[in-house]
């Protein structure tokens, strides 16, 4: 439940703060493949992918990010960690994947 409550906070405020520059938010990595054991938690990795809606993604956002929606999510033990990608490149590496018949590692859709 925390991991949910903490994701569940991170997609809220990703929404309120940047809706309008974001695409889709992408669950990505091993944990969503094969699963989390909370009790590995913070040294297992919780990675998102935030997909933006323009062909750039400058540094600043990067940070603006960390600050208004990573920080304080009130749970030590859960470290979520992100990547941004621009529409341009989600949509190569998206239709690369579908090609070779890999759609698993696309990850799964959060927030759309």
């Amino acid at each position: 439940m925390r991991l949910q409550d903490v994701l569940g906070t991170v997609l809220l405020r990703l929404e309120d703060a940047f809706g309008e520059q974001i695409d889709r938010v992408m669950a990505v990595g091993d944990w969503v493949r094969y699963g989390i054991d909370l009790r590995d938690l913070p040294y297992d990795d919780v990675i998102i992918q935030i997909v933006l809606r323009s062909s750039e993604r400058p540094f600043r956002l990067y940070q603006q990010i960390a600050q208004e929606v990573f920080a304080d999510l009130q749970d030590e033990d859960i470290f979520v960690q992100f990547r941004l990608m621009t529409l341009p490149e989600w949509q190569h590496v998206e239709s690369f994947a579908r090609s070779q018949g890999h759609e698993d590692a696309l990850g799964i859709t959060l927030l759309s």
